[in-house]
């Protein structure tokens, strides 16, 4: 999968915008209307693959919208990981601290747990 990724952004003139353990948002200009917001993540469970046609309109607050892209990713590698015990958690270490940051950053009250399971 990462191959035709990588292949599909080297066509269309694409960047990555942001690669983390386990997690990367790539970014194709389609059209001179349109971004393609591609997200590439994995979990215990397997990898997902995301691709969300955006308007080009979108980059004066892209970080927003890729933050909120991370959060609902690392959610689910949080959830996943989480299902599975301790082992896998210490495995998935790094993308459920970002998990519990993004939330914390937020001052969501579920960053508290989240940090808890983690240690």
């Amino acid at each position: 999968m990462g191959e035709e990724i990588d292949k599909s952004i080297k066509q269309f003139g694409g960047n990555i915008v942001t690669l983390n353990e386990f997690f990367a948002v790539i970014l194709i200009n389609d059209t001179q209307w349109n971004h393609s917001v591609n997200l590439l993540y994995g979990t215990p469970e397997g990898a997902y693959f995301w691709k969300y046609k955006v308007p080009k309109t979108y980059e004066t607050d892209y970080e927003n919208y890729i933050a909120g892209l991370t959060l609902v990713a690392r959610k689910h590698q949080y959830d996943v990981a989480l299902k599975y015990g301790n082992i896998v958690m210490g495995r998935w270490g790094g993308p459920v601290h970002e998990f519990a940051k993004l939330l914390a950053g937020k001052n969501d009250p579920r960053a508290k747990d989240v940090y808890k399971h983690l240690l």
